[in-house]
């Protein structure tokens, strides 16, 4: 999932697809200046603290980011400059440059990113929805980008999967859908997990990845 956002992140602000068309025009013409053209001290937030966020959150700071995470509890958390609490949402969003949602779905998590936070982004902000597709108000979103096209958005998971080829967010210029490929699970790895659980069931030891049913992840 890192290698999927800073994939993203990257070819976005360094005008990949600017630079594609250039070549295909066979001209020679830097781009006009973007205000970010390094991720250098760009602001990322992370909605999620847990082990996917934890990765994504030092790999962010090798590039020098600056790296916030929304959990529950507002504990601290390894690989983060700053950790926020979800009633600081909408401020944390009005912050940052990049946004990644990552929170699993639970009551407390549905529609988080509705249409008053998504409000609060920047003009050219870019989010990534790659947690759980029910997060995000996908109606809402295809109104923001149109209001502003100067934002991006990198859309893997979604409410109702396959996207209906109905919805109006096929046609944002300043969208990229891609069909919940942001983290594909290898066999190897899940050969790898599961026989290290086995052995750990067998020996009475702690288990990796276990589910709280009464969190609901």
């Amino acid at each position: 999932m890192s290698e999927y956002v800073f994939g993203y992140l990257l070819a976005h602000i360094r005008g990949h697809d600017f630079y594609r068309q250039q070549q295909r025009q066979k001209y020679w013409q830097v781009e006009p200046l973007p205000r970010h053209t390094s991720l250098q001290s760009m602001r990322f937030l992370l909605l999620g603290t847990g082990s996917i966020a934890q990765h994504l959150a030092k790999t962010a700071q090798h590039f020098g980011m600056h790296v916030t995470g929304i959990n529950s509890t507002g504990n601290t958390v390894d690989g983060f400059d700053v950790i926020e609490t979800m009633p600081t949402l909408g401020e944390a969003l009005t912050k940052a440059d990049v946004v990644v949602n990552l929170l699993p779905s639970t009551p407390a998590t549905r529609n988080v990113l509705n249409v008053d936070m998504l409000a609060m982004l920047k003009p050219d902000a870019i989010l990534f929805n790659v947690g759980r597709g029910d997060a995000l108000d996908l109606d809402a979103l295809n109104s923001q980008l149109i209001v502003n096209p100067t934002q991006q958005a990198i859309i893997d998971v979604f409410t109702q999967e396959p996207l209906p080829n109905s919805h109006a967010i096929w046609e944002r210029e300043n969208a990229i859908i891609t069909p919940h490929i942001s983290a594909p699970s290898q066999p190897e790895q899940i050969v790898t997990l599961f026989s290290q659980n086995y052995h750990s069931y067998l020996a009475g030891k702690p288990l990796l990845n276990i589910i709280d049913f009464n969190k609901g992840y």
